[in-house]
């Protein structure tokens, strides 16, 4: 195979990445003031993506509903050929988290209201249960812009906001296997998936949660 062959190759993975995510998250842009700019819907004009939920503003009906809403086909082996990089651009590989009995997955954004509430919460938890075997890592879906390169000012912004929540957990950028596998069923962030050692997504729900949320979601994963 040529070398001119190879770079056309790498081009057109390129492009595919960057027309998946511009697709999943058009018109989710981050306005100057930091306002969600939805309206009652919670709507950001897009008719697939919601900007956010928060659980704790959702009536009960609505909470239970969004906790139980299914993304996917309850499989998650794309997790583990995830190639990217991390907030501060050392190479992540989903390979390592075949390790962990269980990996939290949760996607979200600088501009998310909710999002940003719960990183504290995040932040125990990934501590108290590593050595429980639990990972947690964060997807940062605004820290690549719609043309598929990476957007400093949301990865300095989310620097900011792990720092002030005590989040010392991993946070990386959307590649082409988070892309083409689950990008596409996202429809409101946060979304969070836990995953075992086998690919298999073992619960996943929209919405923030709170610390004594997260322990007995946790808790209750950890023992099916």
């Amino acid at each position: 195979m040529t070398m001119a062959t190879e770079g056309r190759k790498r081009t057109i993975a390129l492009l595919a990445l960057a027309f998946t995510v511009a697709l999943a998250f058009a018109a989710c842009e981050r306005n100057a003031a930091g306002d969600s700019g939805t309206g009652e819907d919670g709507s950001n004009g897009s008719p697939r993506f919601r900007n956010w939920i928060d659980a704790e503003q959702e009536d009960a009906r609505s909470a239970r509903n969004a906790s139980n809403d299914s993304l996917s086909a309850g499989e998650a082996s794309w997790l583990f050929a995830v190639r990217s990089i991390d907030l501060d651009g050392a190479a992540f590989s989903g390979a390592s988290l075949k390790e962990n009995r269980l990996t939290v997955v949760n996607f979200w954004a600088t501009w998310c209201g909710p999002c940003v509430k719960e990183l504290p919460a995040l932040g125990r938890v990934a501590n108290d249960y590593a050595r429980r075997g639990v990972g947690i890592i964060g997807v940062l879906v605004d820290g690549v812009t719609e043309t598929g390169k990476t957007d400093d000012g949301a990865i300095d912004a989310a620097k900011a906001l792990l720092a002030d929540a005590d989040a010392t957990y991993t946070s990386v950028l959307p590649d082409r296997a988070i892309g083409e596998s689950y990008l596409g069923a996202v429809s409101s962030i946060p979304t969070t998936l836990i995953v075992d050692a086998g690919g298999n997504i073992v619960t996943e729900f929209l919405g923030n949660r709170n610390e004594e949320e997260w322990r007995k979601i946790l808790d209750d994963a950890l023992s099916e």
